[in-house]
């Protein structure tokens, strides 16, 4: 579905002329706040914020880049330029204005905008205490967004090490934060661990009571008896915690600055030094109407694109194979397409490499890309794939030993009924290289 941003717009700016959020009955309160000295003047400047604001965010979305800006500078002169901190999410206001930066082309003052929106949300999540908040901000649609804008801000002005990064902190931070605390955990002292443990239960029975107090006072007529029986278990819970984090800060004297990681997100330089010669890394980053690619191998990146494509294009496409694959009906024209928008680009990249590592995002999570075809054969069949959930998860994988360089026969559907028996001994065979020997099909005979 095409969106008619020019339409959008022209009706913003319809209801805008109109009065917009000071017309009406509130237009007409606000003449009569007037009489009422200085907190009538107050509540009518608080209603002139939100005129500007709504009309900023509203202009924004429509694309209508140039008249939010009247807007914008309308705040900065009411309110100053960091009229944005008035906000609850005050990075949703800096992001709209790298939107608006971007959409005029200042793609210095759009990163500028977005960064400092990074900023405002990092502070936010290291103001927060468990790991299931910090998640929830970082995993949320707005934030990823952010994330989103960021990178293609800097695809843009010919920066793809910097958009990379962008992609690498939307995708990891709230993951790599939990797998630091774990390394953190992994201790041998029995005791500590006991503690540690002991904190870790606290924590999810304090999100239990929260959830269930949130649940009460969500009712119309709240229990107060209960509420009250809620509110004193939270205490408990919190003076437990302290008591024993009390206790491990003596025992561990880095206890309080590790018990809340904040662990690196990966540049594209750290991910290369981790890649042997033989591995690609390919990384999707994938949201609304933009798709940016990038293949990364031991020397850097070689190749990034950023495309434009509707999330509902590629989402069906993606369902419409997998329902193929699953009912076996016929999927190849499915699968080509797939690998059309998400290989193509990388074609060269990929031909170079006998192991591809693929970092999705969104709906490509859900993709079957072995099935691809590519050079003539599905991928799996020619490549050795694997995932991750963001390429800064590298650093806290084990090593693995190689494969075996033995000698192997893989055999496969001898008797004609098992396709996918065929597809498996490939596969396998494809493992040991030139160490391997196959026989599918009616190749499978007893001599």
């Amino acid at each position: 579905m095409k969106k008619d941003w020019e339409r959008a717009g022209a009706s913003i700016r319809k209801y805008l002329e109109l009065g917009g959020a000071t017309a009406g009955f509130i237009g007409e309160m606000m003449k009569f706040m007037e009489q009422f000295g200085d907190q009538g003047k107050e509540e009518i400047r608080l209603q002139q914020y939100r005129f500007h604001s709504q009309a900023f965010s509203g202009l924004v979305r429509t694309r209508q880049f140039a008249d939010a800006q009247t807007h914008l500078e309308a705040l900065k002169e009411a309110f100053d330029e960091s009229w944005w901190k008035r906000e609850d999410s005050p990075w949703h206001a800096l992001t709209e204005i790298g939107e608006m930066w971007e959409g005029m082309g200042h793609f210095d003052k759009a990163l500028a905008s977005f960064d400092h929106a990074l900023d405002e949300l990092e502070l936010r999540r290291s103001q927060l205490s468990r790991d299931e908040l910090k998640i929830a901000l970082s995993g949320s649609q707005n934030t990823h967004y952010l994330y989103t804008y960021a990178a293609r801000a800097a695809m843009s002005a010919n920066q793809p090490e910097r958009a990379f990064s962008y992609a690498e902190k939307g995708k990891a931070r709230g993951l790599l934060d939990l797998m630091s605390e774990n390394r953190f955990f992994a201790t041998n002292d029995v005791g500590t661990k006991q503690m540690l443990l002991q904190l870790r239960e606290i924590d999810s029975r304090y999100s239990l009571h929260v959830w269930q107090l949130a649940k009460e006072r969500s009712v119309s007529q709240p229990n107060e008896s209960l509420v009250n029986l809620i509110g004193g278990q939270l205490a408990e819970l919190e003076a437990e915690r302290s008591k024993i984090e009390q206790e491990l800060s003596q025992l561990l004297p880095d206890f309080n600055k590790k018990s809340q990681p904040v662990a690196a997100v990966s540049t594209v330089e750290s991910v290369a030094s981790q890649l042997d010669n033989d591995t690609l890394l390919v990384e999707y980053l994938f949201m609304g109407e933009d798709l940016i690619i990038w293949a990364i191998n031991k020397k850097g990146i070689v190749h990034a694109e950023a495309f434009k494509l509707e999330d509902w294009v590629l989402k069906g496409e993606i369902i419409k194979l997998r329902n193929q694959l699953a009912t076996r009906r016929a999927w190849r024209d499915a699968a080509a397409v797939l690998s059309n928008r998400l290989l193509n680009p990388i074609a060269d990249a990929v031909r170079e490499h006998g192991k591809i590592i693929f970092v999705p995002h969104g709906a490509l999570h859900s993709l079957p890309f072995q099935v691809l075809p590519f050079d003539g054969q599905p991928l799996g069949l020619s490549k050795a794939i694997s995932f991750l959930p963001s390429a800064s998860a590298l650093e806290f994988l084990e090593k693995t030993i190689g494969l075996p360089t033995a000698n192997v026969l893989a055999v496969g559907n001898p008797t004609g009924d098992l396709p996918a028996a065929a597809v498996e001994a490939l596969f396998v065979a494809n493992q040991f290289g030139e160490n391997s020997n196959h026989f599918i099909g009616g190749e499978a005979t007893e001599r």
